[in-house]
């Protein structure tokens, strides 16, 4: 019997040879009825490989990335922004990989931003496969942030485990950080200001549906 995880992937599979949306059916993959149709994405936002590694080791914190071309995620914000609530962007788009509090937990163990994108580009981050599930909404404290809701492949999951690895080798305690505690997305837009605490930006979030074109 498939996995929800592999039931999941296999239907990304089929919609994106077809071009139909994903989950086109009245609920989203936890049973939600869709708050709305369909957002076309162009498949060109997969071209990860063909953009430069991007170093984040000079912002404080620092933190890990996979690049996308923000020229592709623009049409979404066009497509999801109102008059009422319009959404406004940082006009860059990314997954992250390492966030900047798992970075400050990595660091209580010396493990540096150089040795993480040593690891990052020893598994070709720019080329790790990623698959988008939906559009997710998370509402709080007035705000709105819309995000592209991404099921990572086994590469991103490797980066985060090659660098636990590195982090308890170096005397780090293992239950401070879980490489396995990931909820990869895209931040395509927010009324106010991004939002972090106390929300989990995950499937739950799904809000639309996603068309490949």
């Amino acid at each position: 019997m498939l996995s929800s995880l592999s039931l999941i992937a296999f239907l990304i599979w089929i919609a994106s040879c077809q071009q139909i949306p994903i989950y086109s059916g009245q609920k989203t993959p936890l049973g939600v009825p869709w708050q709305g149709d369909a957002i076309a994405v162009s498949k060109a936002i997969y071209d990860t490989d063909i953009l430069p590694f991007t170093d984040h080791s000079h912002e404080d914190p620092p933190w890990l990335g996979l690049s996308l071309d923000y020229k592709h995620v623009h049409p979404i914000l066009e497509q999801l922004n109102s008059s009422d609530a319009p959404l406004l962007s940082r006009q860059e788009a990314h997954i992250t990989v390492i966030t900047p509090p798992e970075y400050t937990v990595l660091s209580q163990a010396e493990v540096t931003m150089d040795q993480i994108n040593a690891i990052a580009l020893e598994n070709d981050i720019q080329s790790c496969p990623f698959e988008l599930i939906c559009i997710g909404r998370v509402h709080d404290k007035g705000d709105d942030v819309y995000d592209l809701i991404v099921i990572p492949g086994e590469s991103l999951l490797h980066i985060r485990e090659d660098v636990f690895r590195l982090y308890v080798s170096q005397g780090g305690n293992p239950s401070y950080f879980d490489p396995q505690m990931f909820r990869p997305h895209v931040t395509v837009g927010f009324t106010k200001t991004d939002l972090f605490d106390g929300v989990y930006k995950g499937i739950n979030t799904c809000h639309r549906p996603i068309k490949l074109i």
